[in-house]
């Protein structure tokens, strides 16, 4: 099936109450109405802030796979508390995805651009204490993701943003204008792309310095998890393989009485599996309309490639310089594995499957959980996308760089694995742009 220029039909803009819902608790948690720490029971909510038990409980959902909620079952659901180290996993990434943002559009700044970055750091200097100065600090550096043009990495970036307006709402942060912001409009006005990283990096340490958290990590207590896996998820992997590996085609209708029979599951582990999935984008729901897998559209193929390849240049910088010896052995087997996936030839979902492991595993070195779990937002989406016919990846020049890049890593050369990465997302957009040219054509993974 050619893949289409956009999705079709169109979804009628609306706002369904879950998704106000959301935005309502969203906003109560990040403006500190909701505290950390605050029990929040389907009634409690439902009668503070309107809505369905069925909304909130789904509002409440998507909230726990933004990380500002916890669920533990046979608990309860509370807001998240800040923790440095959770602060320091959205600094990281946040510095990440601006440094390689930065760098897609570096030699496309223009001067509104430069007058925008000038006004809001102006805007940065004078923020008053707490979320308005997290808030603009955020609205200066989003000049440059906004002009990228990358829907799903703002709304990623916008979800992690979120982390550091908590944290700064309760450790009441003061302005995060620095020095270093000149020298950010400094590269972005002469071009220099090396420069701007490093002004970037530069700054993010002295606000990292405000948050009283340090950019390199530390010792952190590993996160205990049961391993168990109930039904609802059992359903949720089942449907959510089915999209990826193009066995549910884009477009196609998910009806609730062929999912019974085909998984003889409940009714209920299928709503809530859809539900996952639609917080995921893999599916679309309209109430009282359809349900269908997520139609296909060239734009969001490239937003979810360039995506994962932003998260692994994170894993990359993050992870490499932090290796122990049993995490080189065990990333050398990782390698090993892309290697033997891609010399079969075997669908992409096996062998980005085993690309995704790699990514995790430098993540783990990085002790970065929140790093991992965008790595896990990817995927999938990745995985889907190349699935689709015309959008095949080169599986030779996939093998070559997975090589090269993992014997630099191996070797201590972080900087050298980026160049390497940065090398093959070029190469690896570029094929997908011309098979399926999008009507503004998206820029290459930094």
């Amino acid at each position: 099936m050619p893949i289409p220029q956009t999705a079709s039909p169109i979804i009628p803009a609306r706002v369904l109450l879950k998704d106000a819902i959301t935005e309502t608790i969203r906003d109560a948690i990040l403006s500190g109405e909701l505290e950390p720490g605050a029990s929040l029971t389907d009634i409690r909510v439902a009668e503070q802030f309107g809505g369905t038990r069925a909304s909130v409980r789904a509002a409440l959902r998507r909230l726990a796979g933004e990380g500002l909620v916890v669920v533990r079952p046979q608990v309860g659901t509370r807001v998240r508390e800040v923790a440095p180290e959770r602060t320091r996993d959205a600094l990281v990434l946040y510095r990440g995805i601006t440094e390689s943002t930065a760098r897609m559009l570096v030699d496309g700044v223009s001067d509104d651009d430069l007058a925008r970055l000038r006004e809001r750091a102006e805007a940065m200097r004078d923020a008053q204490p707490g979320v308005a100065s997290v808030t603009v600090f955020d609205a200066f550096y989003d000049v440059l993701l906004e002009r990228v043009g990358n829907a799903l990495l703002r709304d990623f970036h916008t979800q992690i943003v979120a982390h550091l307006v908590q944290a700064g709402a309760v450790q009441g942060i003061t302005s995060l204008h620095r020095p270093e912001v000149d020298a950010v409009i400094a590269a972005a006005e002469s071009r220099d792309a090396a420069g701007l990283e490093r002004a970037i990096d530069a700054h993010f340490a002295l606000v990292a310095e405000a948050f009283d958290v340090d950019l390199e990590g530390g010792e952190r207590v590993a996160t205990q998890t049961t391993g168990r896996v109930f039904l609802r998820d059992q359903v949720y992997f089942a449907i959510r393989d089915a999209i990826t590996d193009g066995v549910l085609e884009p477009g196609e209708r998910l009806r609730e009485d062929e999912i019974v029979e085909w998984l003889g599951s409940s009714r209920a582990s299928i709503r809530d599996a859809l539900a996952r999935l639609s917080d995921e984008r893999l599916v679309e729901m309209v109430p009282n309309q359809f349900t269908r897998v997520a139609p296909a559209d060239r734009d969001g193929i490239l937003e979810a490639v360039i995506a994962q390849f932003v998260f692994f240049r994170i894993a990359l910088s993050e992870g490499a310089p932090r290796l122990a010896e049993q995490d080189r052995a065990e990333l050398q087997q990782l390698a090993d594995g892309v290697l033997a996936a891609v010399e079969e030839g075997v669908r992409p979902s096996v062998y980005l499957a085993s690309l995704g492991n790699y990514e995790r595993a430098l993540a783990r070195a990085a002790d970065n959980e929140m790093l991992r779990h965008y790595i896990d937002q990817c995927a999938p989406l990745v995985s889907r996308a190349l699935s689709i016919p015309g959008t095949e990846v080169d599986l030779e020049r996939l093998g070559s760089y997975v090589m090269r890049i993992n014997e630099a890593v191996l070797a201590g050369e972080a900087e050298r694995a980026v160049e390497l990465l940065r090398e093959f997302a070029a190469a690896a957009v570029a094929d997908l742009e011309e098979a399926a040219p999008p009507a503004e054509r998206s820029r290459s993974a930094g």
